[in-house]
């Protein structure tokens, strides 16, 4: 599905998780959040190999009980692969 512009997407996704947080009765910036984080170890996912990192703490938690576990306000991860140059200038 496309939108017309960065605004139209914003307000459908504030309009989903709207209605996602009243249906699951949690607050909308608990959603917020973890689609933002969700979508940045979405990134990450693709541009690292699956075994270089582990997700950790509440994040960690989330991935696997999914609503059931406590927020968090951040995402913790332990890198496991070797510490490579950086590619960026």
């Amino acid at each position: 599905m496309g939108y017309a512009d960065a605004f139209a997407l914003r307000q459908a996704l504030e309009e989903r998780l709207r209605g996602e947080a009243r249906q699951m009765g949690v607050p909308v910036d608990r959603l917020r959040k973890e689609v933002a984080f969700q979508r940045f170890l979405a990134r990450l996912g693709q541009v690292t190999p699956r075994e270089a990192w582990a997700l950790k703490g509440g994040m960690g938690l989330i991935a696997r009980l999914g609503q059931h576990a406590r927020g968090t306000r951040d995402i913790d991860t332990n890198w496991r692969a070797e510490r490579q140059a950086s590619t960026r200038p």
